[in-house]
C-alpha cells in the first residue's frame, strides 16, 4: 500500500437514488479519530439534522478549500453523479468549492443556540453551482443515525 495507513472499510456506498454517499467503519478508531469537531477549529457540528430552504446560508468544509459559505438556491434538483447516475433530490448551493472537497459536511449555523445542524455532505460543482446530498437522504438510504 506504499506506506498509506487503512483507516476504515466502506460498509455502505450509493451513488444513485437520491445519494451520493459512503459510510465508512473505521477500523481501529481513537479519540483522535472520531469527533464532531470541525475541522481547523474549535466548533462543534450538532448531531441533529435540518433541511435548510431556499435562500438559508449553509456552511462547507472541504480538504481543498477549507470553511465556506453560501446560500441555498433550490432544494430539488437533479444531477448526474460520477458514475453517470442521476441523484435526483439534490439541495444546489452557491458556496466556494474545489476538486478535493466531496464529502465534506454541509451544515448551518443557529446563533440563538450556537448549534451546527448538519444540512448535507458536498458532492461536487457544475459551473458556479454546487450540490450536496441531504443527510437526511443519507441516514435513511443507509438505516444509520447520527450521535
Amino acid at each position: 500500500m506504499n506506506g498509506e495507513v487503512l483507516l476504515g472499510q466502506t460498509d455502505f456506498s450509493q451513488q444513485s437514488g437520491t445519494v451520493d454517499a459512503a459510510f465508512v467503519i473505521l477500523t481501529n478508531p481513537t479519540s483522535d479519530d472520531v469527533s464532531n469537531t470541525l475541522c481547523g477549529t474549535s466548533n462543534l457540528l450538532s448531531t441533529t439534522t435540518t433541511l435548510p430552504g431556499a435562500g438559508t446560508t449553509v456552511n462547507k468544509i472541504g480538504q481543498s478549500t477549507g470553511a465556506t459559505s453560501g446560500t441555498i438556491i433550490s432544494t430539488n434538483v437533479s444531477v448526474i453523479g460520477g458514475t453517470g447516475s442521476t441523484i435526483t433530490n439534490m439541495t444546489s448551493a452557491n458556496y466556494t468549492s474545489a476538486g478535493g472537497d466531496s464529502g465534506g459536511p454541509v451544515y448551518t449555523y443557529i446563533s440563538s443556540t450556537g448549534t451546527r445542524p448538519t444540512a448535507g455532505i458536498h458532492m461536487g460543482a457544475s459551473g458556479s453551482t454546487r450540490y450536496f446530498t441531504k443527510a437526511s437522504n443519507i441516514l435513511s438510504t443507509f438505516g444509520i443515525s447520527r450521535n
